[in-house]
């Protein structure tokens, strides 16, 4: 094997887009892994803009007793709206809270962890086919059934977990924003008769 046929068969291996002549395009194609990183990258900034949204968490202790029903309502309304950022941050850490107590949910965290990175990387191979029902599956068909499999694991071992997670999340949150008293200085007050509701 000479020594150009050995660079495009490295490039076609690499994923690297040549023109016809074998050269190079500046173009790669991404496989799974990389698509991953790319969502990572695409998602960070979102992260950064909801960590710049926090509000002190000293604010969180300014609370009172409501006066009335309606005044419960407002409240919420209105400090689930100003401590958003930090109701998703306390949320995020009641479930991770959750799942790093739970050896079940631990084991099947990190047999999936382990499936993932090898599967990630066995999809890429075009040489490997595997057959269901004498049917070969295509990389984006073992994908979907991949997922499927894994979402179904997790709701099975870790599914009741997460939503008893949730579940005492939505009764922290409800019950800081009916008696919080700092979101009332700073969301303009309004008509619930004014609210589109979507």
């Amino acid at each position: 094997m000479g020594i150009v046929e050995f660079s495009k068969s490295l490039t076609t291996n690499l994923g690297v887009a040549t023109d016809a002549d074998g050269a190079l395009d500046g173009e790669i194609e991404l496989g799974s892994m990389g698509k991953a990183k790319k969502k990572m990258e695409e998602l960070k900034p979102k992260v950064q803009a909801l960590l710049a949204q926090l509000r002190p968490w000293s604010e969180l202790g300014a609370i009172s007793k409501p006066q009335t029903g309606d005044d419960v309502s407002a409240r919420i309304f209105k400090n689930v709206h100003y401590f958003q950022a930090n109701y998703i941050v306390v949320g995020a850490g009641l479930m991770i809270a959750y799942v790093l107590t739970s050896a079940s949910a631990l084991m099947i965290i990190g047999l999936l962890s382990i499936f993932w990175a090898w599967f990630l990387q066995k999809n890429e191979d075009e040489n490997w086919q595997p057959v269901v029902m004498n049917i070969p599956l295509q990389a984006k068909q073992r994908l979907v059934i991949a997922t499927f499999a894994s979402v179904l694991l997790l709701l099975a071992f870790v599914g009741g977990l997460l939503l008893s997670a949730l579940g005492l999340h939505g009764l922290v949150c409800t019950a800081h924003a009916s008696f919080a008293t700092k979101g009332l200085e700073a969301v303009p007050t309004t008509d619930a008769d004014d609210l589109d509701v979507i």
